[in-house]
């Protein structure tokens, strides 16, 4: 006899989410812009992490209980239309930048780079002391796209019908825990590689698990209230963090308080759904730069390479905004031309979900 298990709705598309995006990439742009400002701004990369880990486990999620499976090959195609096209983009013109401009081993270094981003092995190389400034930031896509290589199994194999989501999502929380203790300890393990910075993809998973089994319990007056603190909690909390001036403690503890943060702040996103707090990370504004925010993360680094390098003896207050304004034009661009008709075709492999509202080009993960 078969037992009916009540699971959370579909997650649908969430405004603060795409706000929250936002968050992360001014975070990661302050830290590359004013490191004395913004010293803790890599936690950017964390809060990215976490929310990658939610929305994408969600999908995963959310497949198998419409289809009864994961399509493996929908999702690395879908995978692949959400990060290639921008990616190939820039990789492009780096390219034209390295060959017909550039010095001798400056292009030599960028070749090594375009080669590392484009198989996704760029936090590889970095560890492998791989010289280059250009496309460095790309390890983190690397790093992601490693996990999500092995994800989609695990589910598959670890998820049960009532109680293997809660068992898997326990699990990781003891990761989360034994990875933040070997890092407390100053445990030397290779630099940006999975074994070193898992928890924040491991925790947004778990959440998106635990979501799916209990999701539907988080309503009432207690459920909004520890969401109204929530997302104050964590808002605030990562831009304090941020601000932080403590490297060793950023390594030790740093990482693993922002990744709680953007889970407590996923929390509250989703129970409020744009009342309240949520408000702020609702604004259209901060819709509209999530939405663009790969684009942006993509485009920042080189384009303020390029203009240090052009402008050497202007000054970083003309530099810097020239640089980001640059920056944010390519991300405009990206989205409109490049990635969003590329999303529409990545819809088309994605199966059916009666009752869904319209999915965000931020959420599309």
């Amino acid at each position: 006899m078969s037992t009916s298990v009540e699971l959370s709705p579909p997650l649908g598309y969430r405004r603060g989410l795409d706000g929250m995006r936002a968050l992360a990439v001014l975070l990661v742009a302050g830290v590359h812009t004013h490191p004395r400002l913004v010293p803790g701004g890599s936690i950017g990369v964390d809060v990215f992490f976490v929310l990658s880990g939610f929305l994408i486990t969600s999908l995963l999620v959310e497949e198998r209980d419409r289809q009864g499976r994961i399509f493996f090959g929908r999702f690395y195609l879908r995978r692949a239309l959400r990060l290639l096209p921008a990616l190939l983009a820039l990789i492009a013109v780096v390219l034209v930048w390295a060959t017909f401009v550039a010095s001798p081993s400056t292009r030599h270094n960028a070749y090594m780079e375009v080669l590392a981003a484009l198989s996704y092995t760029r936090n590889l190389t970095i560890w492998a002391n791989v010289p280059g400034t250009l496309l460095g930031h790309t390890w983190s896509l690397a790093l992601e796209e490693q996990f999500y290589l092995v994800w989609p199994l695990v589910l598959t194999l670890c998820i049960r019908p009532r109680r293997g989501a809660l068992r898997l999502a326990a699990v990781f929380v003891v990761l989360f825990v034994v990875f933040g203790v070997l890092r407390g300890c100053q445990f030397q393990g290779p630099s940006l590689l999975f074994v070193e910075r898992p928890e924040a993809l491991l925790l947004g998973s778990a959440l998106a698990l635990l979501r799916r089994q209990h999701g539907h319990r988080w309503q009432g007056d207690i459920a909004r209230s520890a969401a109204k603190a929530a997302v104050v909690m964590g808002a605030v909390g990562l831009v304090l963090l941020a601000a932080w001036n403590g490297a060793d403690a950023m390594y030790s503890i740093g990482y693993s308080i922002a990744a709680l943060l953007s889970a407590a702040l996923i929390f509250g996103l989703i129970v409020l759904d744009g009342r309240g707090p949520s408000r702020w990370f609702s604004a259209r504004w901060a819709v509209r730069f999530g939405q663009i925010s790969y684009g942006f993360y993509l485009w920042h680094m080189p384009v303020l390479r390029w203009v240090d390098d052009r402008l050497v003896d202007t000054t970083g207050l003309v530099r810097v905004p020239l640089g980001l304004g640059l920056a944010l034009a390519a991300a405009v661009v990206s989205y409109r031309w490049i990635e969003t008709p590329a999303l529409r075709l990545k819809a088309r492999f994605r199966a059916p979900n009666p009752g869904e509202g319209p999915v965000g080009v931020g959420q599309t993960d």
